[in-house]
């Protein structure tokens, strides 16, 4: 990246819409807004409030039907530049080996990217949030494609929405010692413990499918640390990946290529 060069990068995800100054390769000023709430807030006066300093260029990450354009105006209005929207045929650090890349959720791509920007090796990604993915990258940089299933809040949510007495639980993260012996605790086990078993199963059924022998694990996204811990495989826990990965990927678009 640029060395005096700030960008703002966004990421539109289900629950929460991360927005962070890229100066340089640090993220500053990060904060993030409910998702739920992007229409209805003052988007353009909460990034100069914000981000006093006027961003060089900004770019997005979208999941979120209708955010684009709601942020594409807000940062027009708070900076008079526009909003590059990240797209799978851009230089995202992968090349995209799936029938459809554009059916593919564009945070999984950039995850994908930045990841292998960073180790250069085959790869199995998993993103836990709101869903968890787990995603598979060839030792050439080739995005193979991957799972999705429930996140751990999503899990404990839906027991609770589609179940008369169940209620909704706060979950726990580490090991667990005994066996649960009431509702509560039967659901916190169930979904996180049940959680990384399925994640431990699918890491293997997925690089026994991709051909790869030889790869590493890396975690992802908010729940990732309470993952970890109960996870079987090695594995590496790295930080906003997605934000990253749209500041290289804008780099790559506006300056030799690299990185």
């Amino acid at each position: 990246m640029n060395a005096g060069t700030n960008i703002l990068v966004i990421d539109a995800g289900n629950t929460r819409i991360k927005l962070a100054l890229l100066e340089g390769d640090r993220l500053a000023q990060a904060f993030d807004i409910d998702t739920d709430s992007f229409r209805s807030v003052p988007l353009a006066g909460i990034l100069t409030e914000r981000f006093k300093q006027r961003p060089d260029a900004a770019i997005l990450a979208s999941v979120v039907r209708g955010a684009a354009e709601v942020l594409r105006d807000a940062v027009s209005e708070a900076y008079g530049i526009e909003l590059v929207v990240a797209r799978p045929d851009m230089p995202i650090g992968v090349s995209v080996g799936v029938p459809n890349p554009d059916g593919v959720g564009i945070d999984r791509l950039l995850t994908a990217g930045e990841t292998f920007s960073r180790y250069k090796s085959a790869l199995v990604v998993i993103s836990c949030g709101t869903a968890i993915t787990v995603d598979v990258v060839s030792a050439e940089g080739v995005y193979l494609g991957g799972t999705i299933s429930p996140g751990l809040k999503t899990a404990a949510w839906s027991l609770s929405a589609r179940t008369s007495l169940l209620p909704e639980v706060e979950l726990q993260g580490g090991a667990i010692s005994n066996v649960p012996d009431s509702t509560i605790p039967a659901i916190q086990v169930g979904i996180t413990v049940g959680t990384a078993g399925a994640i431990d199963r699918l890491i293997r059924e997925l690089a026994l499918r991709a051909g790869i022998e030889s790869y590493q694990v890396i975690l992802t996204g908010g729940d990732s640390r309470r993952i970890g811990p109960i996870l079987e495989c090695d594995h590496r826990i790295e930080d906003d990946l997605v934000l990253k990965g749209l500041g290289r990927t804008f780099s790559r678009l506006k300056g030799p290529p690299g990185g």
